[in-house]
């Protein structure tokens, strides 16, 4: 599929999706205006993101995207066919940086997500939550914290879901939806798709496999 057909079917179905809770009278989140600059014909951001899809659109599929982005309601809350407007602006974010090989184009807390995820292969859902709220350490979390940051819980219970809910809905982590204790890890194609894309990603990676590999000639 044309880069330009992807998004004229993703502008296409976030219209209806729109025009469906404007009829009725519900609320329309203020993120489908960033996200029309890039999938409408006029948006002043179309032209550089119809790029960034035909840069990865060889490697990501958007299939999953395409059938679900345009469900204006969730049949409850963990309806896995149904895709907030906060996510799609993080898979915009993500399909740029992918594009254009620049880790720092992704959210914050995805950005971390992603460097601690990789570097210890995945993340235990305390080590993820971790990531992003300045829990106190225990024994329970063994994982190797490259980043962390200092949110409040909700926001980092709201943020680590909406990644992994960008990460699901692209295809490229094996975390299903409303799994509250499940690891945060990526697919094969996955992981070697950040190493390729993102030299920082793939420099602690193999930093990572080299201290492994001492510590297994060691014991």
């Amino acid at each position: 599929m044309k880069a330009s057909t992807i998004v004229n079917k993703l502008a296409a179905s976030v219209s209806a999706r729109v025009q469906v809770l404007l009829d009725a009278g519900e609320h329309v989140a203020s993120e489908f205006k960033k996200i029309n600059e890039l999938y409408q014909p006029e948006g002043k951001h179309r032209g550089s993101f119809e790029r960034a899809v035909e840069a990865v659109k060889d490697q990501i599929d958007f299939d999953f995207l395409l059938k679900i982005i345009g469900k204006a309601k969730q049949d409850g809350a963990n309806d896995s066919n149904y895709v907030q407007a906060k996510v799609i602006e993080k898979i915009n974010k993500l399909i740029f940086a992918l594009a254009n090989k620049d880790l720092r184009a992704t959210d914050n807390h995805t950005r971390s997500l992603m460097v601690n995820a990789m570097l210890n292969g995945k993340l235990s859902s305390k080590a993820a939550f971790a990531t992003l709220v300045k829990v106190e350490w225990g024994e329970d979390i063994s994982e190797m914290l490259r980043e962390r940051n200092n949110y409040t819980a909700g926001t980092g219970s709201t943020q680590l879901s909406s990644t992994k809910e960008t990460m699901r809905i692209l295809g490229l982590s094996i975390n299903p939806k409303g799994t509250k204790n499940a690891d945060f890890c990526f697919t094969d194609e996955g992981q070697a798709l950040f190493c390729e894309r993102f030299e920082r990603i793939a420099a602690l990676v193999t930093k990572a496999e080299q201290i492994e590999e001492e510590l297994s000639e060691n014991k």
